[in-house]
């Protein structure tokens, strides 16, 4: 559904994602063409575009970054990368050692810490998380 309230990339963002895409690939192939990128016979806006796109680069940093720092648990390639995948997208267990049979118990604390901060992420949304630990959001407007 593409407004769940399930945390991660939502279906929307994702077809928006490919549409943007292919059309640059079409606007490059052909620089003179006007294409829009509609959404359920809608015309998305430029900015809504543009926002999913920073949206997706914002994800795939945070994934990185947590991916790096829980790295240092020292456990395989799979279980570091899927314990991140499926805290930030709050979907369930990972694979290998945080798998269905498995929990995160193994990690330490600072990894907890980690994976706790990219369930938030993904629960909440990154730029309303982004908002509420910004100075300007919590400044007083006199």
């Amino acid at each position: 559904m593409a407004g769940s309230t399930g945390g991660g990339l939502k279906i929307a963002r994702i077809v928006i994602l490919f549409k943007s895409g292919f059309r640059e690939i079409r606007r490059a192939i052909h620089p003179g063409t006007v294409k829009c990128i509609k959404l359920d016979g809608a015309v998305v806006d430029k900015e809504t575009v543009s926002t999913v796109n920073s949206y997706f680069i914002l994800y795939m940093v945070i994934v990185a970054v947590s991916t790096i720092l829980v790295s240092f648990n020292n456990l395989d390639f799979t279980s570091t990368v899927s314990s991140v995948i499926t805290c930030i997208n709050n979907v369930g267990p990972g694979l290998g050692a945080v798998g269905p049979t498995s929990n995160f118990s193994a990690l330490s604390a600072f990894s907890k810490i980690v994976l706790s901060a990219d369930m938030l992420i993904g629960r909440l949304e990154i730029f309303p998380m982004i908002i509420l630990f910004s100075p300007a959001a919590w400044k007083k407007n006199s």
